[in-house]
């Protein structure tokens, strides 16, 4: 069990969302535009669906489109297209785009799906237990975040006093975790980052295993979890016997609105590191905490370091902070680590 599991960054550092060139960055495609071979059909009380039977995605012109409900189909209930594979450590990112005549706009990037529960299991109920990153175009929804229903995880972050609301704790966010099985929505305070209805939106998520869930929507911060976590037994909802929840599926979602998606991508990092995997080196961007000479893209993300002993720690050049998360040695804090038992930062 990791040490430490969570880590923040500030709202001061501006979020970039492009990467360096694909063939050196680590980027990898998670949908090759051609087949659906690397995934599965999963629609709400019905399970697992045989590919060739749903109706609700398909495949027009390399994008995946998601076909608007219709009578008598698969496409009018939720619906996921999960990944075979599980990941643990990583950025994923999608672009999507609802359409013009769509009278509500609702789906999602989802994330740590319990693909056991699905393909071995059997099981039946709205979605297996995950996180779903939710794209509904609603002023406190997109890319906010939603624990399945009676499954989890749970998931702490930081919230506006008496809400459900991510606020950022230097500005006066309280510690909160969420409810599967009560209140199990995280929604935020930040300014809504979606385009104007029609156009593409780009989302990306940082996932680091249990230990943090970073979310941007066109290059904004959106919402930040920490602590990802199960019960322990399925009646027992004792915070000290919940166990870790840091692996699953890659899903997107059908809800019954049309959306098209493209460059549905995935960067896996080494544990702890955050390393790219399938990098290669480009001399970019050296001494990153990712490794020297990867290009990871996104400078927000680098202040993210390890010091080696599986502790992830927040600093760049400006700040560093104690193993209590205070600021030491450095100008007055424009931002806001949220760190826990964390030595101090010795990176320059």
């Amino acid at each position: 069990m990791l040490l430490f599991r969570s880590v923040f960054m500030t709202l001061g550092l501006a979020i970039a969302v492009q990467a360096g060139p694909k063939e050196d960055s680590g980027w990898v495609s998670l949908f090759n535009g051609t087949d659906f071979n690397d995934f599965y059909a999963y629609f709400q009380d019905n399970g697992v669906v045989d590919m060739a039977k749903q109706d609700a995605f398909f495949i027009d012109e390399g994008l995946l489109h998601v076909r608007k409900a219709h009578d008598g189909g698969f496409s009018k209930i939720e619906g996921h297209l999960i990944t075979r594979k599980e990941y643990s450590w990583y950025r994923v990112r999608v672009d999507y785009r609802y359409s013009t005549n769509a009278e509500a706009q609702n789906a999602g990037l989802v994330i740590h799906i319990e693909n056991k529960a699905a393909l071995v299991d059997g099981i039946k109920t709205l979605r297996p237990r995950s996180i779903e990153i939710n794209m509904r175009r609603m002023e406190a929804s997109p890319w906010t975040l939603w624990s399945a229903t009676g499954l989890g995880p749970y998931i702490t972050t930081t919230v506006k006093a008496g809400t459900n609301n991510y606020l950022a704790k230097d500005q006066g966010g309280v510690e909160w975790t969420n409810d599967p099985w009560g209140e199990r929505i995280i929604r935020t305070t930040l300014p809504n980052s979606e385009k104007a209805m029609g156009e593409w939106n780009h989302g990306e998520a940082l996932v680091a295993g249990d230990s943090m869930l970073v979310c941007t929507l066109n290059g904004q911060l959106r919402t930040v979890g920490w602590h990802l976590q199960l019960r322990g037994s399925p009646n027992d909802a004792t915070p000290s016997k919940r166990v870790p929840c840091d692996r699953g599926g890659i899903g997107l979602q059908s809800e019954g609105q049309e959306i098209w998606y493209r460059n549905f991508e995935i960067m896996e990092l080494e544990p702890h590191t955050l390393k790219p995997l399938n990098a290669k080196p480009t001399g970019l961007a050296r001494n990153n905490g990712y490794g020297d000479g990867v290009d990871i893209g996104n400078p927000a993300l680098r202040a993210l370091r390890s010091d080696g002993n599986g502790h992830l720690t927040f600093s760049n050049r400006e700040k560093r902070y104690d193993a209590a998360g205070r600021k030491t040695g450095h100008p007055p804090e424009t931002g806001h680590p949220w760190r826990r038992d964390v030595p101090t930062d010795t990176h320059p």
